[in-house]
């Protein structure tokens, strides 16, 4: 009875968290499994008194350690529901001044892309204005070309009337 209640306890925390189903049918299957261990169980603590007496612990374990900030994620009620959000367990303590070093920060940034932005037009600028050039010297050398072939041409003509 002990391996139907594991094994059932298995498959539904599977299936909880391939996403299958939700919190509240996972906390009821829990919930039964513990009601029906709870009616077959005795009730006789799992240690010895006597092992607790003579027993040493060291500061580690009496001490609790605070435990790491996680984040997690909160379930909507159904699967189609795309809003989830991550929270995590400690609330965020910004002060005022590391909220100005933030936004200076971001100010800096900023002065900065804006510093390459315009340093990126100067540059585009430039070349711009040297593919202009370039064009308008070659449009002058096929000009000249073209006016040296007319003039042979014309002086072959005159040549071949006379």
């Amino acid at each position: 009875q002990l391996e139907g209640i594991l094994m059932r306890l298995k498959e539904t925390t599977d299936r909880f968290f391939k996403f299958e189903i939700e919190e509240d049918e996972l906390k009821s299957v829990l919930d039964a499994s513990f009601k029906g261990l709870k009616v077959n169980c005795p009730t006789t603590p799992i240690y010895n008194k006597s092992v607790l007496s003579n027993a040493s612990f060291s500061r580690t374990m009496t001490t609790s350690n605070k435990a790491p900030e996680v984040a997690f994620r909160v379930r909507g009620k159904t699967s189609n529901d795309i809003d989830t959000t991550w929270q995590t367990d400690t609330p965020s303590k910004r002060s005022e001044e590391d909220e100005i070093k933030a936004a200076e920060k971001a100010m800096k940034k900023q002065a900065k892309i804006q510093a390459w932005l315009v340093e990126k037009e100067r540059r585009e600028m430039f070349k711009l204005q040297q593919q202009e050039d370039y064009i308008e010297e070659q449009r002058k050398l096929q000009a000249e070309k073209d006016a040296k072939f007319y003039k042979r041409a014309q002086e072959t003509k005159k040549k071949l009337t006379h």
